[in-house]
C-alpha cells in the first residue's frame, strides 16, 4: 500500500511540474523598470543601481538581451539570503551603503514582506542620489503569500502616503482585475480539496486555462474604476533635495 501510495505521489508530482505556471497574474508595469534605466543610462556616466529583495526571481523588465546585460553589469543586489545572483546579504531595514550613493532603486514585491515598510522607504531614501528614481510595487488585492513573513497590503492612496517624501511621478495598477479574481480563485480551490497533491494538480490546470484571460487585465487596467480590484500598485517617484543632517 505503501509503495503505491509513493508511486501516485510521484506521479501526481510529475503532472504538477508538467502544467505549472509561473504565476496566476501577469505584470503590467515592470517595463518601466527597463524604460528608466535606458534613460538614466544616457544621461548619466556610470551610473549605480540598488535592487532590493529579489530573491531567486529573474525578470528581464522589457529589455533586450544585450540591454539587460548592461544593466545587471550596473546593478548591486540585495537579500536577507545569498542566492546565486545576489551580491550582498543584508537587511533593507539598515542598507549598508553609504548616504547618496545610488541612481536608481528597484523594489519589487518586497514593502509587505518587512517588519517596518516606512523605515525600508527612510533607507531607500537615504541610499538614493538627490535627483535619483524608486521604482515600488505593493500588492492590494492579493492572497496571503509569506516569503517568509506578509504583513500588509496598500491602496493606491496608501502607496503614495508611503513615499511622501519623495516626489512622486507615476502610480499605478501593475496587476489588474482577472489577476486578481485568478490568484483568489485558485487558492480557493486548494482551500476546497484536502489531499495537497490533488489540490495543486488542480490549481495548476485551472492556471493552465485561465492564463490567456489575464491579458483582458490590459485593458480592464485602463480605466479609473479598475484600481478598486487592483492586483497591485507600483510608484515611481523621485528624491529631492538631501537627506537631513547630510550634505
Amino acid at each position: 500500500m505503501d509503495r503505491l501510495s509513493n508511486h501516485v505521489s510521484t506521479i501526481l508530482r510529475t503532472v504538477i511540474r508538467f502544467v505549472r505556471l509561473s504565476h496566476p497574474t501577469i505584470n503590467l508595469s515592470e517595463h518601466r523598470v527597463g524604460q528608466i534605466w535606458l534613460q538614466i543610462k544616457k544621461e548619466t556616466a556610470n551610473p549605480k543601481i540598488l535592487e532590493i529583495g529579489p530573491g531567486e526571481r529573474s525578470r528581464t523588465w522589457g529589455l533586450t538581451n544585450s540591454q539587460y546585460c548592461n544593466l545587471k553589469k550596473a546593478i548591486i543586489s540585495i537579500d536577507l539570503k545569498l542566492y546565486p545572483e545576489i551580491h550582498v546579504q543584508g537587511d533593507a531595514h539598515n542598507l549598508p551603503f553609504k548616504t547618496n550613493t545610488f541612481n536608481f532603486v528597484i523594489c519589487q514585491a518586497v514593502l509587505e514582506h518587512v517588519y517596518n515598510s516606512e523605515r525600508v522607504v527612510k533607507e531607500i531614501y537615504r541610499v538614493l542620489r538627490p535627483n535619483g528614481l524608486v521604482y515600488a510595487e505593493v500588492p492590494f488585492l492579493q492572497p496571503f503569500h509569506a516569503a517568509p513573513f506578509d504583513y500588509r497590503r496598500y491602496t493606491d492612496v496608501g502607496l503614495r502616503t508611503l513615499f511622501s517624501d519623495f516626489e512622486i511621478q507615476e502610480v499605478g495598477i501593475c496587476g489588474g482585475p482577472v489577476s486578481t479574481l485568478n490568484w483568489i480563485l485558485l487558492e480557493f480551490v486548494g482551500l476546497v480539496f484536502a489531499n495537497y497533491y490533488l489540490a495543486s494538480m488542480v490549481k495548476n490546470f485551472l492556471n493552465w486555462i485561465l492564463y490567456p484571460l489575464i491579458n483582458l487585465d490590459k485593458y480592464l487596467s485602463r480605466k479609473q474604476e479598475a484600481r478598486k480590484l487592483a492586483s497591485c500598485f507600483y510608484i515611481i517617484a523621485k528624491k529631492v533635495g538631501t537627506v537631513p543632517g547630510c550634505v
